[in-house]
C-alpha cells in the first residue's frame, strides 16, 4: 500500500502539463506580468509590449508542441517574472508563459499560468532552448 501511495504521489508530481490549444494571438511584456500589474525593469525603465506576428505565432506553437514534455507540477510561487507572453488560444482561453532571470536559479526556468490551475507547470531548459524561444518573440523594429 505505502509503495502504491508513493508512485501515486510521484506521478502527481511529475504529471505533465495539459496539451494547450493553438495560440491564435501573443503579447509580450518585457518586464514581466506580476499579480496582472507591469513589474517595473531594474534600471528604472518602463516595461515595453508588443505582439507577435502570424509568422512568430507559427514558430511560438511549434515550439510549444516541441516542448510539451517534461512539465512538472507547480508547487511554489514563483518570483516576479522579467519577461512575460500573454497567450490567446484557438479556444479563447487565455494563459501566461513567464521568464525569469533574478538569479541562476531561475535564468532557465519557464513557468506556464494556463487558465485552469491544475495545467500550470514549470520547466528547466537549457540556455540554447531559452535563446531559441527568445530569437521567436524579439520584437520588430
Amino acid at each position: 500500500m505505502r509503495t502504491m501511495v508513493m508512485a501515486l504521489l510521484l506521478l502527481a508530481l511529475t504529471a505533465c502539463r495539459g496539451d494547450m490549444p493553438p495560440v491564435v494571438a501573443a503579447n509580450v511584456v518585457d518586464g514581466g506580468l506580476f499579480m496582472g500589474e507591469f513589474v517595473l525593469k531594474r534600471d528604472g525603465r518602463s516595461p515595453e509590449e508588443w505582439s507577435l506576428n502570424s509568422s512568430q505565432l507559427g514558430k511560438l506553437n511549434a515550439w510549444l508542441q516541441h516542448h510539451r514534455d517534461g512539465w512538472e507540477m507547480l508547487v511554489a510561487s514563483p518570483p516576479p517574472p522579467s519577461l512575460s507572453i500573454v497567450l490567446t488560444h484557438s479556444d479563447g482561453t487565455r494563459s501566461r508563459v513567464d521568464f525569469f532571470d533574478m538569479n541562476d536559479n531561475w535564468r532557465h526556468m519557464v513557468v506556464v499560468h494556463a487558465s485552469s490551475a491544475s495545467d500550470n507547470g514549470i520547466i528547466k531548459l537549457s540556455a540554447a532552448e531559452v535563446e531559441e524561444l527568445f530569437a521567436i518573440i524579439q520584437k520588430n523594429r
